[in-house]
């Protein structure tokens, strides 16, 4: 239903952020790095490439691994739409034509708001007020796309966080 932020940051090897949660999913983008994710005391290790889903009202932080420094996209968007639920606790590897799915999300974006934040600590709402003519449409119609290609390719590269080998209480 609506895009609330989007960020674009580099976080150095030392990066932590305190635990939260809101009212809408945020979508993280390993970019280049990897980061260490904590959904509801739970920590799973994402590399280059991957992402997850973070549901509304999921208590989450991101840590560097202390060794790489890492770029990620983080999309906060809300969705009613039951078939969110199949987001909760999985991380996805992304394909090549998802990537470029986010990579013309991330060009609409540019065009819709002139420029992205890169500050996590940044909570302004995006400011839409000079946005190129159909980007925001094209940002959601990307946004769903991604989100059908991840759904149409479940059994692909898919991982659900869950205590065990992968991942460990915190």
């Amino acid at each position: 239903q609506n895009l609330i932020q989007i960020f674009k940051i580099s976080f150095n090897k030392n990066f932590y952020h305190s635990e939260e949660s809101h009212p809408f999913w945020e979508l993280v983008y390993v970019d280049s790095g990897k980061i260490n994710a904590i959904s509801n005391g739970i920590g799973v290790s994402l590399s280059q490439g991957q992402v997850i889903f973070h549901k509304p009202h999921e208590m989450h932080s991101h840590i560097s691994n202390k060794i790489d420094p890492s770029n990620l996209l983080v999309v906060a968007f809300t969705c009613e739409s039951k078939a969110m639920d199949f987001f909760d606790g999985k991380i996805f590897t992304l394909g090549k034509s998802e990537k470029k799915i986010l990579s013309l999300f991330l060009d609409e974006a540019k065009n819709a708001t002139k420029k992205l934040s890169g500050s996590f600590e940044d909570k302004t709402p995006i400011d839409f007020s000079e946005a190129a003519f159909g980007s925001i449409q094209l940002m959601g119609a990307m946004l769903e796309e991604l989100l059908i290609s991840l759904i149409r390719r479940s059994d692909e590269n898919t991982f659900k966080i869950k205590p065990g080998r992968e991942s460990k209480k915190i």
